[in-house]
């Protein structure tokens, strides 16, 4: 299960709770670029931009290969990881 970039980046956005808006607001970029990115109707996307959406998810450059390119079972396994971690997250805070 290969995922393109914006929607891997879509679905670690998802896990994590975020709104389109909030994670826009997090990284500075501009709402319209979110959309184009997750939509990928931006072919030309800058590393850049990539970087600073992981930055703001907190997402590690290993997690989102694994969750690009790797097999169903990775895939899975970064999924559930980011999960576990979003739920430590809210337990402190509760």
């Amino acid at each position: 299960m290969n995922l393109s970039i914006g929607e891997g980046l879509k679905v670690v956005r998802l896990i994590k709770g975020l709104t389109i808006s909030e994670l826009s607001a997090q990284t500075g970029l501009h709402l319209a670029t979110h959309c184009k990115v997750e939509t990928s109707k931006n072919n030309r996307t800058s590393y850049a931009t990539i970087i600073t959406i992981c930055q703001a998810l907190d997402l590690s450059p290993d997690s989102i290969m694994k969750l690009l390119f790797g097999d169903l079972e990775s895939t899975r396994a970064v999924i559930i990881e980011m999960a576990c971690v979003e739920k430590e997250k809210e337990a402190k805070t509760e």
